[in-house]
């Protein structure tokens, strides 16, 4: 959470508007469609602020709480949790998967929590070998996005590395290389590093892969749980 209203929403304001980003024209759409709140998947800022200027972050929050619009980011929680944004990736997967944990574990999970599968990034063991070239194809057909781009290594693959975010680290400190690796943030060094190591890398665009996520799968999974109360309202702005 963000940002709370300190004012209780009125009974006109039953929307939640879900969106990629929080700018100025999301906020206005937000106040237009009657909306309680605003999900945004990049929060206003993603470091610690020291300080906060009326040209800054702060003009957004003031805004927001100006219009009694609440603020949650999910960005870390759709990364790390079950059924997040990496698990979504795993099931545009044509063949069969053996088994899927976390690459790290989150500082400060529960025991319940690492349990339930919370960490970054997911390492997938599959029952039958791939090879990147039918990774990509599949991620295409099942998302209806382009914009992927790879750098291969003569290998198949039953292991898969698989963050849309960034969890470099996490990986190169794996005890033995992935057969493949699955991301949307890796630096043009560190994708060569991987390759060394004889792991193909595939690249995700970022943003179509977030915003496809948020679109066609978060917000009809939020729906359903808050029942026919509350409706959403997916952003056009992104």
């Amino acid at each position: 959470l963000l940002y709370e209203s300190l004012n209780e929403p009125d009974e006109s304001r039953a929307y939640v508007l879900i969106a990629y980003r929080l700018t100025e024209e999301v906020i206005d759409e937000a106040d237009e469609k009657k909306c309680a709140m605003i999900i945004t998947y990049i929060p206003p800022w993603l470091e610690a602020q020291k300080r906060m200027t009326i040209d800054g972050p702060l003009k957004l929050i003031a805004k927001c709480a100006s219009l009694s619009i609440s603020i949650i980011g999910v960005h870390t929680a759709l990364d790390t949790v079950e059924g997040g944004i990496n698990d979504w990736v795993i099931t545009t997967f044509n063949c069969n998967i053996e088994s899927a944990s976390p690459i790290e574990k989150c500082k400060g999970a529960t025991a319940s929590e690492e349990e339930a599968g919370v960490g970054l990034g997911r390492l997938v063991r599959l029952s039958d070998e791939i090879c990147a070239n039918d990774a990509m194809d599949w991620i295409i057909r099942a998302t209806r996005m382009g914009g992927l781009t790879a750098a291969y290594a003569e290998r198949d693959a039953r292991t898969v590395a698989v963050s849309v975010n960034s969890c470099y680290d996490a990986i190169s400190k794996l005890p033995e290389a992935p057969g493949l690796i699955i991301t949307g943030e890796m630096t043009r060094q560190q994708v060569l590093n991987c390759h060394s190591r004889g792991s193909p890398v595939i690249m995700l665009d970022n943003c179509k892969t977030e915003s496809h996520y948020l679109q066609e799968i978060f917000s009809k999974k939020l729906g359903k749980s808050l029942g026919e109360g509350i409706k959403i309202v997916n952003i056009r702005y992104d």
